[in-house]
């Protein structure tokens, strides 16, 4: 749809140039700055995290220089920024493969993966999720 000749959706003024966004010349620059000023791993992550909103019960994976990375590591990698040791493996505490959220991943050894370690980590996980007081 051309916009032009319509009010702006930011700042009402009305547009004076073919606009599929609905948004003026200057609107459109701006937004375009904002978006230009995110790092490209934050886009790739928003883009992945929409891409697999309804599908969590699958594993997915990011190209990140055209090398296929999990997305969990890379999520978990990024937000602590620390390298996560090939041995070691990225959990999903509520057990969805798919939900990509740091405050569901916790990185520890093989060997810990079925152990106390693990139990543990799930016990400080359902105690903060007590703390937010959810309406049932």
């Amino acid at each position: 749809m051309n916009y032009k000749g319509q009010p702006c959706a930011d700042c009402g003024n009305i547009i004076d140039v073919y606009s599929t966004s609905g948004l003026c010349r200057e609107c459109w620059h701006k937004r375009r700055g904002e978006f230009t000023r995110h790092s490209d791993a934050e886009i790739r992550i928003a883009a992945a995290i929409e891409r697999h909103r309804n599908n969590l019960h699958n594993y997915h994976s990011l190209n990140v220089n055209s090398v296929p990375v999990p997305e969990h590591r890379y999520v978990l990698e990024k937000a602590t920024g620390k390298k996560i040791p090939k041995s070691w493996i990225v959990h999903h505490l509520n057990g969805l493969k798919g939900d990509n959220r740091v405050e569901n991943l916790i990185a520890m050894p093989k060997g810990d993966h079925d152990s106390k370690a693990l139990v543990n980590a799930l016990k400080k996980r359902i105690r903060e999720l007590e703390q937010l007081h959810l309406p049932l």
